[in-house]
This record gives structure tokens, sequence and C-alpha cells, in this order.
């Protein structure tokens, strides 16, 4: 799967949970943030442990 596609899925999970996902400065990263109070929950990971952390999130 194209990481294009696992961002936009992530995204929407992450949307369902109330999270939101940040490019990280460097490239390729993500930081995923509180949507409401806009603090970050994680520090910068690649889109495929995004993916497995939101898998594992509970809100």
């Amino acid at each position: 799967m194209e990481q294009e596609q696992i961002l936009n899925q992530c995204r929407n999970i992450a949307r369902r949970k109330g999270l939101k996902i940040i490019r990280a400065k460097a490239d390729g990263l993500f930081i995923i943030a509180d949507a409401k109070e806009n603090w970050a929950i994680t520090s910068e990971m690649n889109i495929y442990s995004v993916r497995s952390w939101l898998n594992h999130y509970e809100a």
C-alpha cells in the first residue's frame, strides 16, 4: 500500500478518535496530537508506526 493511502487511512482513524496527524519537520515523520488541545501525544514516528499506534490507542 502506498504511503499516501496509509496516511489518509490514519487521518480518518485519528479523526474518529479525536486526534490529528501532523507532519514533523523531519522528512517522512509524523506526530500524533490531540485535536482539541493541539498537544503532541507522541514523538516523531514513521507512517507505519503511526498506523500501529492508532490501531492500539483507546480514547
